[in-house]
């Protein structure tokens, strides 16, 4: 799978929306449900910096890099131009993961 970036304040961090980050979603907004996330139009407005810095720390990480990025700390930083791409993002890492599921379940002899 291709790698994201995005581009903060002249950094380049990447971002991955995996299970890692959906689970530190979760627990930093005090949560234990998916509801809302698996559609853009229904997510909430609270819940794009929380998941945009799990998805940051999260690609950070597999870069090897061990980064704390709080959502406070990036909300300070960002802008509507970043909530933007992070969007497509997460909507490019959606499709792609369906994808793969689907040509794993094709693969595997279903449909």
């Amino acid at each position: 799978m291709e790698k994201s970036f995005i581009t903060i304040g002249g950094k380049e961090y990447r971002v991955e929306v995996n299970w890692n980050a959906l689970v530190n979603y979760l627990v930093a907004v005090g949560r234990d449900s998916l509801e809302g996330l698996s559609e853009i139009t229904n997510m909430k407005a609270t819940d794009i910096t929380p998941l945009m810095a799990a998805a940051i720390n999260e690609g950070e990480r597999l870069e090897g890099h061990d980064i704390h990025l709080t959502a406070l700390d990036l909300g300070a930083m960002i802008r509507p131009l970043h909530v933007n791409k992070f969007m497509e993002i997460y909507i490019h890492q959606s499709a792609a993961a369906l994808e793969a599921e689907k040509e794993e379940k094709k693969s595997q002899g279903g449909k």
